[in-house]
């Protein structure tokens, strides 16, 4: 497993400085540009790391619940052998988030049958509720996020990767991170779907 950390020149802890993670990435893929290679006549085959690895290693650091996943994994977890219990701050948001989501696919389905004005009118109060209850859920998924986002900082304050309560904690976060990246991407979708 590579390890990406070391790969853009990044502590191994939980939370990372975005801009420190950001002009990391943006230097080493100076370094493989053609043009700078030019310049100092070296080839790319000279380099221990490629774009493609440079790109997954960026993508996987910028994002919480893949940072910690990576971070797991390299301390021994591997993915198949973690268990997946959901967090109880999690598990509370499913029924009120299942229902927002169901109710505004319905309302998108709906929508999409509809050709005419008067029918799309017809629509018009579902419409505005289906936005409303998106809306309420995404800014309760924002306060989770943010929540979540503190507690990493707290985690990362008490970073100890041999500790199993601090590994716990993380793949906590890294699942929580993760519901919370689903939801708010099939949200999005639907808002645009809605028009809203």
């Amino acid at each position: 497993m590579t390890d990406f950390f070391a790969l853009l020149n990044q502590p191994r802890r939980p939370w990372l400085d975005e801009a420190a993670l950001k002009e990391s990435y943006h230097g080493k893929t100076r370094e493989l540009h053609p043009d700078a290679r030019r310049q100092d006549r070296r080839e790319a085959n000279s380099f221990p790391y490629s774009f493609a690895e440079l790109n997954e290693a960026y993508r996987a650091l910028s994002s919480p619940a893949s940072r910690l996943q990576h971070l797991l994994g390299l301390n021994g977890e591997s993915e198949a052998a973690r268990t997946h219990s959901i967090p109880p701050r999690v598990e509370e948001l499913f029924p009120a988030i299942n229902a927002a989501i169901s109710n505004a696919k319905l309302i998108a389905q709906k929508l999409d049958q509809r050709n005419t004005a008067l029918g799309r009118g017809l629509l018009a109060m579902d419409l505005a509720r289906a936005r409303s209850e998106l809306e309420r859920c995404e800014k309760t998924l924002s306060q989770l996020n943010d929540a979540s986002l503190a507690d990493l900082r707290a985690l990362d304050s008490e970073w100890d990767a041999a500790s199993r309560l601090r590994r716990e904690h993380a793949r906590e976060l890294q699942t929580t991170f993760t519901y919370l990246s689903r939801w708010r991407s099939q949200i999005g979708e639907l808002r645009l779907q809605l028009g809203s």
